[in-house]
């Protein structure tokens, strides 16, 4: 066989290539948008385990429920942080002093103690959550009880204060089963994304971000769009000297 034989042989050979690489280019795009609809479905239905949560302990265990926790695509591995808290009824003449101060009539300080974690509302809208920084009775303010806060999270229209009443940890955990639960099936949902790719699994739709099933077919695609530009662009080369 001469060399310009042979060169049409691999000009044949190149364009089926090409066209072969072409189709399988197709073939990972539609598996990458897949997986990447399956993520952002196990994501609503993470959402979903949350809000059924929320309510879960709102209804049953607490006034409000605080998530402190960055769930879903960019998760934390685990629906853990969050923490329920009651409203302090009954306190009179709650008084705004500064941005992390207020004041009650009468001694409060058994109930405002140092390192327990708050939140507040001002004008009815709910303040991030902060700590106690302590609280003292009859000495600056007479009568009044002085409660200050590790954060600035405190406004004029000061109207409510909610101190710590349940947790899924320490002495505010009660076991709840239904809660469990939930954190449990969250967790489950998760580890679908974040598995690595490995002998424990091949599941993992985004690994640890750097080796999920995700990770390799964009690796697949750019190994094969090479391939294909590289057989592609060979063809008229070729051509030009094929027999």
């Amino acid at each position: 066989m001469s060399h310009a034989d042979k060169l049409a042989e691999m000009v044949i050979d190149f364009t089926s290539m090409s066209e072969n690489l072409s189709g399988s280019l197709v073939k990972i795009d539609q598996q990458i948008a897949e997986l990447t609809a399956q993520w952002k479905a196990i994501n609503y239905a993470q959402d979903g385990i949350e809000a059924d949560l929320e309510t879960y302990v709102e209804t049953n265990k607490a006034d409000y429920f605080y998530s402190y926790g960055t769930f879903g695509a960019s998760g934390t591995g685990a629906l853990d942080e969050w923490m329920g808290f009651d409203e302090e009824t009954g306190l009179v003449n709650l008084t705004y002093v500064d941005s992390q101060r207020f004041t009650v009539d009468n001694d409060l300080t058994a109930t405002f103690t140092a390192g327990t974690s708050a939140v507040f509302t001002n004008g009815g809208t709910f303040t991030v959550a902060t700590t106690i920084s302590g609280s003292e009775y009859n000495i600056s303010y007479p009568g009044k009880t002085l409660v200050g806060t590790d954060d600035a999270v405190l406004a004029a229209n000061l109207d409510g204060v909610y101190l710590e009443s349940y947790a899924n940890w320490g002495p505010l955990w009660d076991s709840d089963a239904t809660v469990t639960a939930y954190m449990a099936n969250w967790v489950y949902l998760d580890n679908f994304i974040t598995q690595p790719v490995g002998l424990d699994g091949t599941y993992g739709i985004n690994g640890d971000g750097t080796n999920g099933k995700l990770q390799n077919l964009y690796l697949a695609r750019g190994v094969v769009e090479k391939d294909y530009n590289k057989f592609t662009n060979m063809y008229p080369i070729l051509d030009n000297y094929a027999a």
